[in-house]
């Protein structure tokens, strides 16, 4: 007998479903969903210096090139015809149980994108039970 009781829907299904349910009334997300769309309203939001800083990378930006490639090389597939009653995107890491396999990674000197800076993003990543990596050129110190 399949479980009548199905886990509680995590934060990200929630906010897929609102897109779904928001789309077939004609409204469009707030963010964009694919990344070039983010990224083109982040450089019309930010000031040219932030946006060039932040999309940026270091050196020849080989990582983020290899990064890219990466992610058009690799597909997420579902698998088909399986149970679902119990789905999760829960990963452990050195541990700790995370609702989602993502962190939020290090970008330096954020102050010029935010006056929160690296308090806001920890704020968010708090919020959102997240873990974030933190530069090691900061704008503020790891104990604010």
């Amino acid at each position: 007998m399949p479980n009548s009781n199905p886990p509680p829907m995590s934060g990200g299904m929630q906010y897929q479903l609102k897109i779904y349910f928001e789309g077939a009334q004609k409204k469009k997300p707030l963010l964009p969903v694919a990344f070039e769309d983010l990224e083109a309203k982040a450089m019309k939001e930010m000031a040219p210096e932030a946006f060039a800083y932040i999309a940026g990378g270091a050196g020849g930006e080989t990582t983020m090139h290899n990064n890219k490639e990466a992610f058009n090389r690799w597909r997420i597939l579902p698998r088909m015809m399986g149970d679902v009653s119990a789905r999760t995107t829960e990963v452990t890491l050195f541990g700790k149980k995370l609702p989602y396999p993502v962190l939020l990674g290090p970008i330096g000197v954020l102050s010029i994108a935010h006056a929160d800076a690296e308090v806001g993003v920890a704020q968010a990543a708090t919020a959102l039970h997240l873990p974030q990596v933190v530069s090691t050129v900061s704008s503020r110190t790891m104990e604010e």
